[in-house]
């Protein structure tokens, strides 16, 4: 088999990132495979490190631009332009239990994951997952500060001690679905959490 060429530089990078996602998300950074990974794009090894020197790289790459994207543009992004961030957090909190694939029942978080595996582990590591972390819950408390300011959430609630529940909760039923391999468990608690965040309503 005849390996790609290295025609479009955006797209190939591209294609290797979402490649190497997909390799830590199943094995985990330590156990994934260049070649695998590789093989399953058909690019050459000097494509892969044209674009990443190191194995690292490319994990970091993976946590940067896949993993914190996908975790901002589904749970951060739709608080940032709501003075109702009641409304939009059990929204979302719906969306993903009705949307939750095999893939995650399975598999879990993959924030979550890299976090248990390389945070103690590795400091670039450490310092990348957290900064996805600390936005997410700083996004979550803004935008509860926002709902007070428009009489949506009462002017009581600790907006930041909130947030980190509420993100710590949702990891926590990744894991639980994981361990149970079931999607009863995410849904179980994204209703419990969606009471919870009802609580906090003005």
């Amino acid at each position: 088999m005849i390996a790609k060429e290295t025609y479009n530089p955006e797209a190939t990078r591209l294609e290797l990132l979402n490649a190497a996602f997909m390799e830590m998300y199943v094995n985990g950074f330590q156990a994934a495979s260049l070649s695998r990974i590789l093989k399953n794009v058909n690019f050459t090894k000097g494509a892969l490190y044209h674009h990443f020197p190191t194995k690292k790289d490319l994990g970091l790459s993976v946590v940067n631009e896949i993993i914190g994207k996908r975790m901002f543009d589904f749970f951060s992004q739709p608080l940032e332009n709501t003075d109702s961030p009641i409304e939009a957090l059990c929204s979302t909190f719906q969306k993903k239990a009705d949307m939750l694939s095999l893939q995650e029942i399975k598999y879990g978080c993959p924030l979550n994951n890299l976090t248990q595996e390389m945070s103690a582990i590795d400091e670039d590591f450490y310092i990348a997952l957290k900064k996805i972390s600390d936005k997410w819950v700083e996004t979550t408390a803004s935008a509860l500060e926002k709902g007070k300011k428009h009489g949506k959430v009462r002017e009581e609630v600790d907006s930041q001690g909130a947030a980190l529940l509420i993100v710590a909760s949702i990891e926590g039923a990744f894991g639980l679905g994981k361990t149970t391999e079931s999607s009863d468990a995410f849904r179980k608690c994204m209703d419990q959490l969606q009471n919870y965040v009802q609580s906090l309503e003005a």
